[in-house]
């Protein structure tokens, strides 16, 4: 049974049928398989090019999809599918072919899986999870990388040059070798991105792009055989810890509140106590997004709607939406900008 088929013959009807009523059991059904379908190609896909080690943690594929997907299914007070209404809300199914709407399906899942994978190695190995955190700080400190998604994947590209993927990449070995070129146990992750981009840069015959996993593996056991031992100090000790990330969030956000409170508060464009709701909203998104795994599935519409109760998708969208979009936008630049000056 090919994917398109399990979502029936009409994805995008019955997809908005399980928006719109949290009681559509049968279409419910229908989402779900076509979901676990569409994760487990992932999945496949990972382990067949080498990318996951099938046994690592300790389930079979089928249940490794159901888990990636599970966060697609939660549902807030009201039975709405949280994630799926967010992820939706963006796109106009009524104008949308049934493909086109499989295509977006997709995305999603896959995007899912590769948070999803990164949460469990987070669980199972804490210190790859600390090279893929710190990685992530580095990345968005130094601005010498940049993050893309690839077919799911996330990949990291030295900027301001094209990242060939046309090419082949370098395998995991290959790359713990640009890395181990004059590697010492004292370098730090922001040293050795820089080296990896000089390296990266000079490729004309290869991808100078390369997975974040594949990275992460590689610079690991590098660490690991270096010191002989499993690796922790070595991580911890980055310059660009969590907790100075953490801080330098919060200082703009408090910088930024202060800003811009008379162009919205002294002009009554918005309250007081909403306003510094805003900046409750905006600082959990952007440590989410540069410390934690996910910041770019929170929905700033259901974060807001924590802090004021009775806020409705009416309201939001009247009183607050381009008021907090902008504010979040105006400070995630400004946070960029100091994570980057450390």
């Amino acid at each position: 049974m090919t994917v398109s088929s399990l979502l029936s013959e009409h994805p995008r009807s019955n997809l908005s049928t399980v928006l719109k009523d949290s009681g559509a059991r049968r279409e419910l059904d229908d989402l779900v398989r076509v979901c676990h379908s569409l994760a487990l190609s992932a999945l496949r896909g990972k382990i067949a090019s080498g990318k996951l080690s099938a046994d690592f943690f300790g389930l079979n594929d089928s249940d490794l999809a159901y888990d990636c997907i599970a966060d697609l299914l939660q549902r807030d007070e009201g039975g709405k599918l949280l994630l799926l209404s967010t992820y939706f809300e963006a796109y106009s199914l009524e104008d949308a072919s049934d493909e086109l709407v499989l295509s977006y399906l997709r995305r999603l899942v896959f995007s899912r899986v590769n948070q999803s994978l990164f949460r469990f190695y987070h669980e199972i190995d804490p210190a790859l999870a600390k090279i893929l955190r710190n990685t992530k700080l580095a990345v968005q400190a130094l601005g010498t990388f940049q993050e893309a998604d690839r077919f799911g994947e996330t990949y990291l590209e030295p900027g301001f040059c094209d990242p060939l993927y046309e090419c082949r990449e370098l395998d995991e070995e290959e790359l713990r070798q640009f890395l181990a070129d004059g590697y010492r146990a004292a370098d730090r992750i922001p040293h050795l991105l820089s080296k990896l981009g000089r390296a990266l840069r000079q490729q004309d015959q290869r991808c100078r792009a390369v997975r974040l996993m594949a990275f992460a593996f590689a610079l690991r056991d590098l660490m690991s055989r270096s010191t002989g031992e499993a690796i922790v100090h070595p991580v911890a000790e980055e310059t660009l810890l969590v907790e100075d990330a953490r801080s330098i969030i919060r200082e703009v956000c408090s910088e930024m509140k202060r800003k811009n409170r008379e162009r919205y508060v002294g002009k009554k464009k918005v309250s007081g106590s909403e306003y510094d709701d805003y900046f409750v909203v905006i600082e959990r998104k952007l440590t989410e997004r540069f410390v934690g795994e996910d910041g770019d599935g929170i929905s700033l519409f259901e974060e807001l709607k924590k802090e004021i109760s009775t806020l409705t998708k009416e309201g939001y969208r009247s009183r607050h939406k381009n008021i907090l979009e902008y504010l979040s936008r105006l400070t995630y630049d400004k946070a960029v900008e100091k994570l980057r000056k450390g």
